[in-house]
């Protein structure tokens, strides 16, 4: 194989890396704005069940305290039917007080109906308290695993595209500008071998004479579909050392 074509094959190498690891430099984000996303989830989560406890605490004190007025309003009827002297204003008053009794017996049922949902309401707290803490490790795990992740990643496309240059300066510069104008269109399959005469990159099938100039010509052989510099058929290489 043409020595140029090796060190380009060697530079694509590093560049398909360099690839890979931006791919995957540009997942970290979004990784992170998901752990991000579930810890508000819990958070908020854990605020709507402190919401509904102290709703519901609210609500049991502002029945509490409608039963304290029913009630004191059932006693000074009750007193005031004890004095009364004609049967209208009796029956006047004690429509009253079956009123309140009922308004009472309404307020206590629903008294009762809190303090039958409280454990749930207090549970449900317990719960996402728990769950808030499980996702905050995991949020300040996650944090550190990807700083980590990220830096090691950012180093080795620093340290990758450093062997880049150094491969680049031992290049002729006409070569190495056309592998990076074809890296535009074909980014990590710049240098494509032959397959079964054809082009391995397009599937193009190759001429005999392309073929030719591909195992025997002293400068990179273009694919005349793709614009892929071709590099030699790796079968065809072996039989060549077996028939040697």
């Amino acid at each position: 194989m043409l020595s140029e074509v090796r060190a380009l094959l060697d530079v694509q190498e590093l560049d398909k890396e360099v690839l890979e690891l931006n791919a995957q430099l540009a997942r970290y984000p979004v990784i992170w704005e998901e752990v991000k996303r579930k810890l508000a989830v819990s958070k908020a989560a854990l605020a709507a069940a402190n919401d509904a406890r102290e709703n519901q605490q609210k609500e049991r004190k502002r029945l509490e305290q409608k039963l304290r007025l029913y009630s004191d309003e059932l006693r000074r009827n009750q007193a005031q039917q004890a004095i009364i002297k004609t049967s209208k204003e009796y029956e006047a008053v004690n429509k009253q007080i079956e009123a309140v009794k009922a308004k009472i017996s309404q307020l206590e049922e629903q008294g009762l109906a809190l303090i039958t949902d409280e454990p749930k309401v207090a549970e449900a707290v317990v719960t996402a308290t728990a769950e808030v803490a499980r996702v905050e490790e995991q949020y300040r795990t996650e944090k550190e695993r990807i700083r980590v992740q990220f830096n090691d990643k950012k180093s080795r496309v620093a340290e990758m595209e450093k062997s880049r240059k150094q491969l680049a300066a031992k290049l002729d510069p006409a070569n190495f500008t056309n592998y990076e104008r074809i890296f535009k269109r074909h980014p990590g399959s710049v240098v494509v071998p032959v397959r079964s005469g054809s082009c391995s990159g397009c599937h193009f099938g190759l001429l005999a004479n392309v073929l030719v100039q591909v195992h025997r010509s002293d400068k990179p052989t273009l694919c005349p579909n793709c614009g892929r510099i071709i590099s030699e058929d790796e079968d065809f290489q072996a039989d060549q050392e077996r028939a040697g």
